[in-house]
């Protein structure tokens, strides 16, 4: 068994979890970078590890202000379609809409800048009719409610007109609260599943300016302190199942087996400990004065749950 089928609430929050809090990193990097004016961002994360595959594409809308030269506001909405399924056992799709706010200041080469995200997530569950053995899958639905906070401190150090060096230092914390809704299981048992994960990170971005071009490699690494909710037992499937598998009454006939998503006298861990590798490389053409494209691309790598991925991202925006 890995070492990420064991965490309590297993591959499939955790995955997706990481993969927000990757999605707001890119947003707070994007806004130190902006000025004033609207702007359009296509944002894919993907992570897959042999116990689960995520595909996270968020559609981003928004609208940054700059006071001066030194304060920078802005407020932004997040869509989402996401997949998540593990082993052909199950799959769940996730609808999940949010909104966000980041502020940033600057004093001479310093940058401080902070991002908010508030995201609430309709989920469904259909677990694999040849895995469960039942007539017909088991399905569910329930809502999970994230909110986010980001914080970076950098400094740029110009070495020479065209080529930049910027170290920075970011701080990340992220909290999940579920919520079941329904499920056509007799007899399954939900429980409200919650996650705790903060991040403290180091990068350094080295960036090339030249002819309304500008290229950045973006080069990181990670420490993430997970914790799950002390009573909860959501574990590896989204819920487990208390039927009693020598049931035999109207409730469960005897000509359908009933699978145990997950027992709940098993222990999972409570606690996890991560480590993140990441590179991006960003693109980005000043096509006039007031409009600019960028696009990113980039590898992730988490070293104990062993997911990794790629990450892509194609931004418009327009200056006032």
């Amino acid at each position: 068994m890995s070492y990420l089928s064991d965490i309590q609430h297993g591959p499939n929050l955790i995955a997706s979890q990481y993969a927000e809090l990757q999605f707001n990193l890119h947003m707070l990097n994007k806004m130190n970078k902006f000025q004033s004016g609207a702007y359009a961002n296509l944002v894919n994360t993907s992570l897959y590890e042999k116990e689960v595959n995520v595909k996270m594409p968020y559609l981003v809308v928004g609208y940054q202000y700059q006071i001066g030269n030194n304060m920078k506001l802005g407020t932004f909405a997040n869509f989402a379609v996401d997949s998540i399924s593990r082993n052909s056992k199950y799959s769940k799709d996730d609808e999940a809409i949010g909104i966000g706010f980041n502020a940033s200041y600057k004093w001479g080469a310093s940058t401080i800048a902070l991002l908010t995200n508030i995201i609430r997530h309709n989920q469904s569950f259909t677990a694999n009719q040849s895995e469960i053995f039942t007539v017909y899958p088991p399905t569910a639905r329930y809502h999970l409610y994230s909110g986010n906070v980001t914080f970076k401190a950098d400094y740029a150090y110009q070495t020479t007109a065209a080529l930049s060096l910027t170290p920075g230092l970011t701080y990340q914390y992220n909290y999940t609260q579920g919520k079941e809704v329904e499920t056509n299981y007799p007899g399954a048992d939900f429980t409200s599943p919650s996650l705790k994960t903060q991040s403290v990170g180091l990068n350094l971005l080295t960036q090339y300016q030249q002819n309304g071009w500008t290229i950045g490699l973006d080069l990181g690494a990670a420490y993430f302190k997970l914790r799950s909710g002390e009573t909860n037992e959501f574990g590896k499937l989204g819920y487990y199942q208390s039927i009693d598998l020598s049931d035999t009454s109207s409730t469960v006939q005897a000509d359908r087996k009933v699978y145990y998503v997950q027992s709940k006298d098993r222990t999972y861990r409570k606690n996890l400990s991560e480590y993140k590798l990441y590179a991006n490389l960003d693109f980005s053409k000043k096509l006039n004065d007031k409009v600019n494209v960028e696009t990113m691309i980039g590898y992730t790598h988490y070293t104990k749950t062993k997911l990794h991925g790629v990450n892509w991202g194609v931004k418009f925006s327009y200056l006032f």
